[in-house]
């Protein structure tokens, strides 16, 4: 299982990551030639060359670096931590550019698609939109009836990159977001194939600072978070930036245990196996009792005809009759 972390830059080279590379950091190259023909000058297969060891510095691969590490840092080497998916292998996608730790709608989209040519099977985003304090008393009434037109040709835009995902069963993780807000205020969170990601306190509270609202699949751990930092450091950290890769990494083991599972059947898994803490958020995710609820084979059967199915399959009819039209004219 590949767990691709798409972000500003990471830190391959860290011990704890290194080893965990879908391909070997060796095949790098640095030559300003697009060696592999995948449209991506100096890179091999996700990996850019400046990914922590190059131009880039150490406060922009600071982020991307301690995310990965809590999806998927090598387990039992006596150094640092452990990722939740461990023997799951790191598909590390950059998008950031001169130094920045911000980057553009275009990179994002260019970073999904490229996660979803190149075999990742759980996509990690662990990124948000900026919004006032004026947008904290925005009621699911008002965005419902409002703010969603505002935004709709980005969210139907979403909608249809996700659909691709979905459709090759590559499951999208997100963050919700860290601006006390509602999640749905973002057009980019509101599908329902993808798991958005609310945090929690140590204490199993809704942290200070995590975005909220019925768009909130699923809660993890939040504050103070320990993970991977750039030169084979460590750090704590918060955010819905570090309890989103805790998800993805979840999902990596529930897709080793029951690959065939579809996006909506593992979303059922976590909420039904999850611990409701909070109204206001998804439940907080219960590892052990998900994985016992994907090697239930039965959990497929209720949904053997559920509306992505039926939408899956109506798209390929779709491509088959323009296909044949094609060939007509």
């Amino acid at each position: 299982v590949i767990v691709a972390v798409i972000d500003s830059g990471l830190h391959v080279s860290h011990q704890d990551l290194k080893n965990q590379l879908w391909v070997n950091e060796d095949e790098i190259p640095n030559n300003g030639k697009d060696d592999d023909n995948d449209g991506y000058v100096d890179n091999i297969h996700g990996i850019a060359p400046l990914t922590g060891d190059g131009n880039l510095n150490d406060d922009t691969t600071s982020h991307g670096t301690h995310v990965a590490g809590l999806a998927i840092a090598t387990k039992n080497n006596n150094k640092g931590v452990c990722g939740i998916a461990p023997d799951c292998s790191f598909m590390p996608i950059q998008i950031g550019h001169n130094n920045s730790k911000g980057f553009s709608t275009s990179s994002i989209i260019d970073g999904i698609l490229y996660a979803i040519n190149n075999g990742a099977d759980v996509i990690n985003l662990s990124i948000q939109k900026d919004y006032d304090d004026e947008h904290k008393y925005i009621s699911e009434l008002m965005l419902n009836e409002s703010l969603k037109e505002e935004s709709r040709d980005e969210e139907l835009f979403f909608k249809e990159l996700f659909e691709i995902a979905n459709d090759s069963n590559i499951t999208i993780v997100i963050s919700a977001g860290n601006e006390e807000v509602l999640v749905g205020l973002d057009a980019m969170k509101r599908d329902s194939t993808i798991i958005t990601v609310s945090a929690v306190n140590e204490f199993n509270n809704r942290a200070s600072f995590t975005n909220f609202g019925k768009q909130s699949t699923i809660s993890a751990p939040g504050v103070d978070i320990y993970s991977c930092k750039p030169g084979g450091n460590y750090a704590f950290a918060n955010g819905t930036s570090m309890s989103s890769p805790i998800i993805a990494g979840v999902v990596g083991l529930i897709k080793s245990i029951n690959p065939e599972l579809s996006n909506i059947e593992i979303i059922k898994i976590l909420r039904k196996s999850g611990k409701n803490l909070d109204p206001t958020i998804g439940p907080l995710v219960q590892v052990d009792k998900a994985l016992v609820l994907s090697m239930n084979n039965d959990i497929k059967k209720p949904n053997s005809l559920n509306r992505d199915s039926i939408r899956k399959e109506i798209k390929r009819l779709e491509n088959k009759i323009l296909n044949l039209k094609n060939l007509l004219n």
